[in-house]
């Protein structure tokens, strides 16, 4: 008698054979979507983890360092405590929290150029901190602009000397009968005061601005009081010995000013005129590009770094669903072959009839 199929094996180990298919593809259909499953979640995590908290962290230390520039700004300006109020909270909430947040994220990036600009940036907002506080203190100080004290101390009290010396002078022609050259000579001494009275309000309205049409109106004025000057010495003859005396004194005190009140200007010309603003120029708003440079840079090239992690991953995914679709498909058609294999073995004439009528 032949064997029968099963008897030889064969059927029974197609069929097995099959099952074992069904069950390989099973498991890796499983396989697939628990190895994407993972895959998606460690890079989600690391996005919501370190991507944007470092792009946060990074904008929030600009807005910060803009807050404490204007703050320190409107104080140098004005003086008004608020703006210094803002700048201290602008570091306090903003800046160092900030700054520490990138400090810790940074050790766990795989970018060895936004580390370092995190630590060059948080050396940089160091030195931006300490300059603005040197800034801040030196604003409204006595010393803060050195032009104006050397025209308090030195310009203006040879300049009320000279004053009082004229005055004094004038003052003398009272007690003369009048004459010609005595009108003459009151006309002069008078017109020398008020020249070089005027003279002086120019030199201080061009230390408040420096405008060059003040500065050159101050210089038409001197020239004017010198004139002056010399019309009362050619009166000498009828000036008293004392007068005579106030006169020599005045051509020195006259010499002594103008050559500080030109010392003035020289000085209010500088760059170094007005020291917060000098120091605010040329090192707080420097290191402030800087450190605005760096944190661009850091936050545009995290950002880069989500997008195409962001598109790394919708790939990845993509991928994943048609391969487990694919696997599905295969996983049905073999299920489908070993039913109609199992049918044939056991009914063959019933699963023609259905194969034909299904």
């Amino acid at each position: 008698m032949a064997p029968t199929p099963f008897a030889t094996g064969g059927l029974r180990r197609k069929l097995l054979r099959s099952h074992l298919t069904v069950v390989a593809l099973g498991v890796a259909l499983l396989c697939v979507t628990l190895a994407s499953t993972l895959w998606l979640r460690t890079h989600v995590r690391r996005m919501e983890a370190q991507r944007w908290p470092t792009v946060h962290a990074a904008t929030m230390a600009l807005i910060g360092m803009q807050r404490s520039l204007a703050g320190l700004r409107g104080w140098v300006a004005l003086g008004h405590e608020r703006f210094r109020e803002v700048r201290v909270r602008a570091w306090a909430e903003e800046i160092h929290p900030a700054i520490t947040t990138l400090e810790t994220l940074s050790h766990h990036w795989d970018n060895p150029e936004d580390r370092a600009r995190v630590v060059t940036s948080a050396r940089l907002l160091r030195e931006l901190e300490l300059s603005q506080w040197w800034v801040e203190d030196a604003a409204h100080t006595p010393g803060n602009e050195p032009t104006r004290v050397v025209l308090n101390q030195q310009v203006q009290p040879v300049a009320q000397a000279t004053l009082s010396a004229i005055t004094a002078m004038i003052d003398a022609e009272q007690w003369f009968e009048d004459s010609t050259s005595r009108k003459l000579l009151l006309g002069r001494m008078t017109e020398f005061r008020g020249l070089f009275a005027a003279s002086e309000a120019l030199l201080t309205d061009f230390i408040a601005d420096a405008d060059g049409e003040t500065e050159r109106e101050f210089h038409r004025q001197m020239g004017l009081v010198r004139t002056r000057l010399r019309d009362v010495g050619a009166l000498s003859h009828v000036l008293t010995p004392e007068q005579l005396d106030l006169l020599a004194w005045l051509y020195e005190e006259f010499l002594a000013y103008h050559a500080l009140a030109q010392r003035v200007i020289d000085m209010r010309k500088r760059a170094s005129w007005n020291v917060a603003q000098h120091w605010m120029t040329t090192q707080t708003v420097p290191l402030s590009k800087q450190v605005n440079k760096l944190l661009t840079a850091l936050s545009t090239n995290q950002n880069a770094h989500m997008a195409a992690e962001a598109t790394f991953v919708s790939k990845i995914t993509n991928v994943a669903l048609w391969l487990s679709l694919g696997l599905i498909v295969v996983m049905g058609g073999r299920g489908w072959l070993c039913i109609q294999a199992q049918c044939s073995a056991h009914y063959p004439t019933d699963c023609r009839i259905v194969a034909r009528h299904p």
